[in-house]
């Protein structure tokens, strides 16, 4: 049994993430990317169920969709039968380094990951003016 993960989206993102990540935390192994409706008319249900027959049934899945309630989350949604996987969307790169980069059991990564990569999104014109104006403060 081992812990897998997988990005999914629509178009070629999970694969431009894949090499972004790859490019900051090299090889990984463990992480796939699924890219939905790059081939034309396919059909997403035997294309996901393609896609998932790599994988054992005893194998830990953490997957990442890229937005929540489109055609490739709901799709996946499908598998949440199987305990052993776990679904989060909202795809984006923090996420996904909090997840590869850390070894805790999966409830408490997801969550953390989860909280940490909310924190990373930032408007940066407002950040810089409240630590222009902090740094007034001094």
């Amino acid at each position: 049994m081992g812990r897998h993960f997988i990005m999914a989206s629509h178009g070629t993102l999970a694969q431009g993430m894949k090499n972004a990540i790859e490019i900051i935390l090299g090889s990984q192994p463990n992480l796939f990317s699924f890219c939905a409706y790059v081939k034309g008319n396919e059909d997403i249900t035997q294309s996901v169920n393609q896609f998932m027959r790599q994988f054992a049934t005893d194998d830990e899945i953490i997957i990442v969709t890229d937005i929540f309630g489109g055609s490739v989350n709901n799709e996946i949604m499908k598998y949440l039968i199987n305990t052993n996987i776990h679904l989060i969307a909202g795809l984006n790169l923090s996420l996904m380094i909090q997840l590869l980069t850390n070894n805790e059991p999966v409830a408490i990564l997801i969550e953390e990951a989860i909280k940490s990569s909310t924190q990373s999104i930032q408007y940066c014109n407002q950040t810089l003016k409240h630590c222009a104006i902090a740094d007034n403060d001094f």
